[in-house]
């Protein structure tokens, strides 16, 4: 059976505990916007708390990955964390075993994603809201209008209908977060908390999404809101490379805001104060359109490190 890599602390304590923690890029960071990998908000919260940090986190994951590499990793973890974080990424990426790349006419494992798990190699990525509009005549029919639907569901005319392909898939990210909750506290865990990276629609009301939000800890004020907005309302920028000859904009947040997720976090865990988005806040992060067409300046950041 394969076993899944896991970062650890850069100078790990014996004498300390340790505070878990999966995710996709957005808690591992990416080697432009972060390029300390120390930096991400895992390893700045277990500083602050005094633990040491496990970090499965991995570029691309889906909630697959993030479900499924979670239940590997304590399958022989020989002590429990003092905390378990959980970062889940958006409902439109899925993963199928790396081997069906080889297999005929499987043109979407190709050009809708080039990543395989870094942290688990049997598992292949798929990322298609980044690469949709690259590759989308390259795609078998099937595949082309699960994305479509997914990361464009309000080009649909649904009405009252709640039966749209996004929806179902947040309810599938509802009970992965239920089954995967109570998994984690069977095993002794005593604090263990999700972050919902993309948020969710709170225009429609299921009751399965609803029983999940009353009984799994979120920290979040309003536990519907993303925390990618959260973040965006309190000043934090996304990552744009200005020394390649193209301008690469990495829509990842910087050292300045994963120090930022983790304070929020340790305020939460000590204080039980909640993670709140700037008021009047307007959500203008996608309001651009198609993919790549924004231009953010970067910002380099002292950190006194």
């Amino acid at each position: 059976m394969l076993r899944a890599k896991r970062i650890l602390s850069k100078d790990w304590d014996n004498s300390a505990g340790y505070v878990y923690v999966n995710g996709c890029s957005h808690t591992a960071g990416t080697e432009i916007a972060l390029p300390n990998k120390y930096d991400a908000y895992p390893f700045a919260l277990g500083e602050l708390l005094g633990l040491n940090t496990v970090s499965s986190a991995s570029m691309s994951s889906s909630n697959q990955r993030i479900y499924r590499s979670t239940i590997d990793f304590f399958s022989d973890a020989e002590t429990m964390p003092e905390i378990a974080i959980i970062q889940w990424s958006g409902v439109d990426r899925f993963e199928t075993p790396h081997n069906l790349r080889e297999l005929q006419n499987q043109t979407h494992l190709s050009t809708v994603s080039n990543f395989v798990d870094q942290n688990h190699e049997g598992y292949y990525q798929h990322i298609p809201a980044s690469v949709f509009d690259k590759t989308r005549s390259k795609m078998n029919i099937p595949f082309r209008k699960f994305y479509r639907e997914t990361y464009y569901p309000d080009y649909f005319k649904y009405g009252e209908d709640v039966s749209n392909v996004r929806n179902k898939l947040e309810i599938t990210n509802a009970a992965q977060i239920l089954g995967l909750d109570a998994y984690l506290k069977s095993l002794g865990i005593r604090k263990v908390i999700h972050l919902i990276w993309e948020g969710y629609d709170n225009s429609i009301t299921n009751p399965v999404l609803q029983a999940m939000l009353d009984t799994v800890e979120i920290p979040m004020d309003d536990p519907y809101e993303a925390l990618a907005n959260v973040v965006h309302s309190h000043g934090y920028k996304l990552c744009t490379d200005i020394t390649s000859r193209n301008k690469v904009i990495d829509n990842h947040y910087m050292a300045d805001a994963h120090h930022q997720i983790a304070v929020w976090l340790y305020d939460y865990i000590q204080y039980g104060t909640k993670i709140k988005i700037s008021e009047g806040y307007v959500d203008e992060r996608h309001s651009y359109g198609k993919m790549g067409s924004l231009t953010i300046p970067i910002n380099h950041y002292d950190l006194g490190k």
